[in-house]
Parts: structure tokens; sequence; C-alpha cells
């Protein structure tokens, strides 16, 4: 579950530097946990991570980044993509009262029955609900979309090895992507410093035209 912010924000603690990258995950995991727990606050060492991250991910090769998106991901994003303090109040609240249930497991299939939603999860266990609402962020496949569709199928673009995202064609350098289309590339690529400077890589590109 996504881990609360800090109250204040913490002092930055440098952890890993570009060259890292070359260890295994393993090292890389436990320099952070070491680096965690020397520091008052385990954030601080995000803070520190945060402007090498994507770097760092572009300096890994495939067979790692595969390895991440497995086994780290989500340890990743709960202390990444942080929420806020009141946010986690309310949310604490309501699992303590019963009003919220999280339940563990992968969608197997849904149907309706009864005027009901049915939800069967691979571990066996079911759900039943008025409404299902999809969360899981953006499809990366394109297949809801005409656009990607389009400049899939004319081979501007195609999808990240990783298939978070895609990349554009070497025939299409004036073709630009930008944001969450980029998670396979540059991993963190959604927040606003990031996005700050991949508007100004590309302003400069254009204005070099």
């Amino acid at each position: 579950f996504p881990l609360p912010h800090s109250v204040t924000r913490t002092k930055t603690v440098e952890t890993l530097e570009i060259a890292d990258a070359d260890l295994p995950l393993s090292q890389i995991l436990y320099k952070l946990k070491i680096a965690g727990k020397a520091s008052d606050d385990w954030q601080s060492v995000i803070h520190g991570i945060r402007p090498i991250t994507s770097e760092l991910w572009q300096n890994f090769n495939l067979h790692k980044k595969h390895q991440f998106l497995r086994h780290l991901m989500s340890f990743w994003s709960i202390h990444r993509h942080r929420i806020t303090l009141d946010n986690n109040t309310q949310i604490m609240a309501m699992i303590e009262s019963g009003k919220l249930q999280i339940v563990k497991g992968r969608l197997q299939k849904l149907e309706e029955k009864n005027s009901q939603i049915l939800a069967t999860l691979t571990n066996q266990k079911t759900v039943t609900a008025d409404l299902v609402l999809n969360a899981m962020g953006f499809d990366f496949s394109g297949s809801n979309s005409d656009l990607l569709q389009n400049i899939l199928q004319e081979k501007i673009i195609s999808h990240h090895p990783t298939k978070l995202g895609f990349e554009v064609s070497e025939n299409h350098p004036n073709f630009y992507l930008a944001g969450g289309l980029l998670t396979g590339q540059l991993l963190e690529i959604t927040a606003v410093p990031e996005l700050r400077i991949l508007a100004h890589q590309i302003a400069l590109k254009i204005s070099a035209l």
C-alpha cells in the first residue's frame, strides 16, 4: 500500500551513483535499505535517488529491467509514489471501520450475477460488487486509442521492449513522445521536475530545426 509523505520535507541523502547500475538489483536494494536505516527518515534516501532514477534505469540492460518490474516495481512504487498524510489517515480509518477491504489477488474473470458483478481471483477468492472500476493505470497496449493504433500501424512508434510505453522509430526523428508514454524508456517521467526537463529538451530540438 502507498506509504504516506513525511510531515515536513526531509533532507536529501545521496546513496547511489550512476555506476551502481552495473550492480545486481539485490545489492542496489541492500544499499538503499542500509542508507534508510542509517537515516533519520528513509524518505531522504528516496529524495537522493530521484534525480538519477531515469539515468540509472537507462543503464540497466533489458534483463535487469524485466527483473525490476517483476520483483521490485511494487516495492519501489509504494516508497516513491507516496500519498498525503490526510489521505492516508482517511484510508486507514476506512480499513479499521471495515468500510474498505483490500483483497490480494489477480483478477481472473468478471461476470454478472443477480444484478451484481462477481469478480473471481486467481487464488479462488471471489468479490461481489455493484461497481467495478479499473484503476490499473494507462493501457500501454494502445488498443483503446485510435491515435496510438494509427501511428503504431504506420510504424512511427513501436512498443517499448518492457511493454511500458513506446519508442519512436529512427525514421521519424522529429516525432516526440512525452509523459507516461515514455515510462519504459525513462521510468520516472510523470512528475513535474522530469516533465520540465523533457519539455525543455524537446523545445531545444524543435527550435533547432
